[in-house]
């Protein structure tokens, strides 16, 4: 209690408030002179008529400046940090056999979210390259690992997680890794369902090392980051989009906070001098003073890529028996008696054939594609069996509705994609429209299956695939299905296989990662965008260290400093949720709500809630469809939409 009483006390806010104030002041002030005096830019520029000679004063002067700030963890003072960061004309190229990447990410295994895997395996066939490469991932406290771990499971050092995290990755590359796996300390903030850092992660990684960042979530990284300038730290800084947090809040807390965070997002992202942002796909937001591309930088693992090659196989072969078949009943001279006895390629264990219709896989939120997925289920006019695999705080909500709806939704509990089990489904049905790009999609394209899925950009990529059916509306999603389950999928060709695979998306990645060099007509603009980004950073690290700021963006208080150590992580371990007013943690236990017990409210036929769940009279468990039932159907209806989408189903 005493060292959580030292964590969260306060100052007088007078005093912090003139600290944060001074030091807004002094950083814009530092953030124009840092861009290389551009008074003196100015008059150079226009008395030579040409950039040149701003350009290299500008070079000069960066290169003083930085080698007068160097100064090194004391964790890594035996490193040599030469003379810092190569310079933009410098020849970098990840092309290069040695060029060193930081792959930083916000989750790790055995947390099985996007930004633990995808990362993870980035670097491990980068380094299959011979890049050098560092992937830095959160350590959390005890607490928090129960929060997002499955099963509970904690570990009880680093070390031990890395031993676990490698063992996964060889079993699902089949290859052994040589990345370097460096933690920083972390905390789980359940409201946002992420990971943020304690302090500034940018000391974990040696200045000896820092030429490339590679930033897994470049928003979600910089939202609290305090500390250097990533574009200080290192020569080139890529950030890969991952999340749609925009949806999100719009579906969340609607769309005003959306559009603020939209501008919140940019503000950091541009402050952070990330020079490239690589959007998995169109659904995300564009990035001011960054360049940004559009490419699909993530692949298949390689398990599910063998189970697309055997499922081709196996439908070639029958393909292959079939024509046998036909051609000798129509030959004349051969009869049916005479036909070689032959078995069914698909009678092989490790292939039985696609048994089994449908499934949805994915945490279980509103936002993740459930409120789209029962509407589908219900508009479509086919209440087929559909099997979903995947656990989240909404799980019974889902439940009691699908239930309401009378659709034959089954809930199997959270799995692995990799399972045998899902060998045997035919279909997979994937409706979020809050994805960037679902990485099951891709696997279930890779293993053979249909993929029913929305005409939305997040869905781009996936089009050229002949096994993915594509909707516009619940008519045309019901012709997918049908379509789906009448039909067998067709075999995967080598080139579908090939766009898949890991080894395809590094390619992507390095080529459109690759730094470039600022054409002559765009340095001054460039010259002016580095003096407002500057001055942002310096703003925005001004506020950071203003407690009431933090917390009013959703930070807990004492989160801005380093922490000496990984095992300080665990003093936080009973701290409070923020409850800051400008990005609200509170309002998804405040509007989140028993769907039933509302129905119940106002559908009973007395008209009076009991005790908070539906009864016998409930109309939507009767099914009844009195004209009282339906007016209050109606009712309840209106009120739905004034809450988030998240918490209820609009249809």
């Amino acid at each position: 209690m005493e060292v959580q009483d030292a964590v969260y006390r306060m100052e007088p806010p007078g005093v912090k408030l003139f600290e944060a104030l001074h030091k807004m002041v002094v950083g814009i002030v530092r953030g124009v002179q840092e861009a290389e005096n551009p008074g003196k830019a100015f008059e150079t520029f226009w008395s030579k008529n040409g950039v040149e000679p701003v350009m290299m004063w500008m070079k000069e002067q960066r290169q003083r400046m930085h080698l007068s700030e160097i100064s090194p963890p004391e964790s890594f003072v035996d490193i040599d940090v030469g003379t810092g960061p190569l310079m933009a004309d410098s020849g970098l190229s990840l092309q290069d056999e040695d060029v060193k990447l930081a792959i930083v990410t916000t989750a790790s295994l055995p947390w099985m979210t996007g930004t633990a895997v995808n990362p993870l395996l980035r670097a491990a066939y980068l380094s299959r390259l011979k890049k050098q490469v560092t992937l830095l991932v959160p350590w959390l406290s005890p607490s928090d690992q129960m929060e997002v771990h499955p099963d509970g499971k904690v570990f009880e050092s680093p070390k031990e997680q890395e031993a676990y995290v490698r063992k996964w990755l060889k079993n699902r590359v089949g290859f052994e890794s040589d990345f370097k796996l460096r933690f920083y300390p972390g905390y789980y903030e359940r409201e946002k369902g992420s990971i943020f850092a304690f302090g500034d992660i940018t000391e974990y990684v040696p200045d000896g090392e820092a030429q490339v960042a590679v930033l897994e979530e470049p928003e979600h990284l910089n939202w609290y980051h305090v500390g250097r300038r990533w574009c200080d730290k290192f020569n080139h800084v890529v950030g890969i989009v991952h999340t749609n947090y925009l949806e999100y809040v719009r579906r969340e807390e609607g769309q005003f906070k959306s559009n603020m965070l939209k501008v919140f997002n940019d503000w950091v992202v541009r402050a952070a001098g990330v020079h490239t942002v690589v959007k998995l796909s169109d659904a995300v937001q564009e990035f001011k003073n960054s360049e940004n591309i559009t490419c699909f930088v993530h692949g298949v693992s390689p398990k599910f890529l063998e189970v697309g090659r055997m499922v081709s196989e196996r439908f070639s072969e029958l393909e292959s028996v079939k024509a046998t078949f036909v051609s000798c009943m129509t030959s004349s001279e051969t009869s049916r008696e005479n036909l070689p006895a032959q078995s069914s390629p698909l009678d092989d264990d490790s292939f039985p054939g696609f048994d089994k219709g449908c499934y949805f896989l994915g945490k279980v939120l509103w936002g993740k594609g459930y409120s789209e997925l029962l509407n589908l289920m219900q508009s479509c006019g086919r209440n087929v069996d559909v099997d979903v695999f995947g656990g989240g705080p909404d799980l019974q909500e889902v439940e009691n509705e699908a239930e309401r709806r009378h659709l034959r939704l089954h809930f199997r509990g959270a799995k692995d994609h990799g399972d045998v089990d899902f060998h045997r489904y035919k279909v997979f049905i994937n409706p979020s429209m809050s994805d960037v790009v679902a990485t099951t999609t891709a696997e279930a394209l890779a293993m053979g299956k249909f993929v029913i899925c929305a005409d939305h950009p997040s869905n781009a990529f996936f089009r050229q695939f002949r096994n993915c059916l594509v909707y516009r509306n619940a008519a045309e999603f019901s012709n997918c299905l049908t379509k789906a389950l009448a039909e067998e999928p067709a075999p995967l060709l080598p080139q579908e296989l090939r766009d898949l695979s890991w080894e395809a998306a590094t390619e992507r990645f390095l080529l459109v990662a690759e730094p470039q060099r600022e054409q002559q007509d765009r340095q001054m603009p460039k010259m002016l965008d580095d003096i407002t980004a500057r001055a942002i950073w310096h703003t925005h690290q001004g506020l950071q260290h203003f407690e009431a700021y933090r917390v009013a963006i959703g930070a807990p208080r004492g989160t801005s400093s380093m922490l000496p150590d990984l095992t300080d992580v665990k003093r936080f371990e009973m701290r409070p949720a923020p409850r800051g007013p400008v990005f609200l943690d509170s309002s998804r236990d405040r509007l989140m709500f028993n769907l039933s017990s509302k129905v119940a409210k106002v559908s009973t036929s007395n008209g009076k809630p009991r005790d908070g769940k539906c009864t016998g009279t409930c109309a939507a468990e009767t099914g009844s469809d009195s004209s009282a039932a339906a007016a209050a159907r109606k009712t309840l209806r209106l009120k739905m939409e004034d809450l988030p989408r998240s918490a209820v189903l609009l249809r």
